[in-house]
């Protein structure tokens, strides 16, 4: 893997003006994630994964970035058959289903999935010309490439940091992030993140304002490029939207006191106890929960800016959901490579943070 000098994203000892902290790194792999410190999901899921992490001010291209992170394969399908003992011997029966197997340059070859007949392969090249749309549209620069997934390369990701960030309150600042994610085992269809970064935390914020104005976006996967493209280019302007809606709504977020028992009542909104937990250690559970939602509320370092406001209780959710809801997963790098993924590819993870937004009258 090749090494290049690049940034890292966010330090754990503090951040310059432009919300990051210069350091020398090389490619990151798993014996480098070991720290604990926190970071944006995608990455994370380079560190934990072996993916690649390098900004593009020192001359990589996303060729070069591609190539770094084993993301230069091509995907094609294979039939899938299965030998049936009959009578008359053993027949190879053939399902509709197909298998994609990728193949890299020096011949290797992994099966990634198993896919549907309507499934359309849209390949890691591909992807990288949208990357590059991302980079002539915006002026952003190419920060992660990485694959993940069982087995990895099943799943990919593109991420490019936005020249221009936000502020909140004048003292809160975000940095601006795209993500691409692809999957080659039917898992998802080709999804744009846009994922503003707080830097006090690494809070990845998720709202949505209506309809057009959503910070996830997905792309039907099909071969067209080109239109595809287009799409890219159309989430960029509606990004820069987002970003102000955002802008304005954490504003009107941070005016707002919230404390004491209506932090409780909003707590219990975002948490209800469901019907199911009938016995007293499943409600202690679930208080629990709320319990710990609330200690990053009130007393945590990285929610000072706010505190007591519906601004410091919506970021509260957010890092709880991002960093201390349980993975289930015992083993510390699984654990951190099952955190990052999930809060990259939305589901539960995302969905309590667009609920407590609603909660707090922010979003749709």
């Amino acid at each position: 893997m090749t090494n290049y000098a690049s940034h890292d994203p966010l330090h754990s000892h503090g951040t310059d003006r432009h919300g990051t902290r210069t350091a020398t790194v090389t490619a990151i792999g798993r014996a480098d994630f070991a720290s604990g410190r926190r970071f944006p999901a995608f990455v994370g899921l380079a560190k934990a994964t072996g993916g690649y992490y390098a900004e593009n001010d020192h001359g990589m291209t996303l060729d070069q970035a591609l190539r770094a992170a084993r993301l230069d394969y091509t995907v094609d399908f294979v039939p899938l058959t299965v030998p049936v003992v009959g009578p008359n011997g053993v027949d190879m029966v053939e399902f509709r289903q197909r298998g994609t197997v990728a193949t890299w340059p020096d011949g290797t070859r992994r099966g990634l999935g198993t896919v549907g007949a309507r499934y359309q392969i849209v390949q890691p090249a591909q992807v990288g010309e949208l990357g590059q749309a991302v980079l002539s549209e915006s002026g952003a620069n190419i920060v992660a490439a990485g694959a993940f997934g069982d087995p990895v390369g099943s799943r990919s990701y593109l991420a490019f940091k936005l020249p221009e960030g936000l502020t909140v309150g004048g003292q809160d600042p975000h940095d601006l992030y795209l993500t691409l994610l692809n999957s080659h085992d039917g898992s998802s269809g080709l999804t744009g993140l846009l994922a503003p970064i707080r830097l006090a935390c690494t809070n990845q914020t998720a709202v949505t304002f209506g309809r057009g104005v959503a910070n996830r976006f997905t792309i039907r996967h099909t071969g067209d490029t080109t239109g595809k493209i287009g799409a890219i280019r159309r989430a960029l302007r509606l990004g820069f939207t987002w970003s102000a809606a955002w802008t304005a709504a954490a504003e009107q977020l941070l005016s707002r006191p919230l404390a004491g028992a209506d932090l409780d009542a909003f707590l219990r909104a975002v948490l209800p106890t469901p019907a199911s937990a009938t016995t007293p250690a499943a409600e202690r559970g679930w208080a629990d929960r709320r319990w710990a939602i609330r200690q990053v509320i009130t007393s945590s370092a990285t929610n000072e800016f706010g505190r007591g406001t519906a601004y410091a209780a919506y970021n509260g959710v957010v890092e709880y959901a991002d960093f201390l809801s349980s993975t289930q997963a015992t083993d510390p790098t699984a654990s951190a490579i099952a955190r990052y993924t999930r809060t990259l590819q939305g589901g539960p993870t995302e969905n309590l943070k667009l609920h407590a937004a609603r909660l707090l009258g922010v979003g749709h």
